[in-house]
């Protein structure tokens, strides 16, 4: 009987979006496994969210301490956390 509920389980797993905190961002950044992070708009057009690629491939959304996807009001404030992270260079998608 469990084989069949973990069997149910792994499809859901693969779908959800990774997501990473400003302190593990800044763990991962110095650890040089991030390489570029992206900012784009979020999908309801209020404010950015930040998306950080890097060498692992899963690409995590930078979150909320409360494990919400942060999303940002002003670009400004976005690009400063990523400038406080490590970040030296950022992309912007609109």
């Amino acid at each position: 009987m469990f084989y069949k509920t973990a069997i149910l389980l792994i499809p859901i797993l693969l779908f959800v979006e990774p997501k990473v905190n400003i302190k593990e961002a800044k763990i991962l950044q110095q650890a040089g496994v991030l390489e570029m992070p992206v900012t784009k708009k979020h999908d309801t057009g209020d404010g950015w969210v930040v998306t950080l690629n890097g060498k692992h491939k899963l690409n995590p959304i930078l979150e909320t301490a409360r494990g919400q996807i942060r999303v940002f009001k002003r670009l400004d404030a976005a690009v400063g956390v990523l400038f406080e992270i490590g970040f030296e260079e950022i992309t912007i998608v609109q």
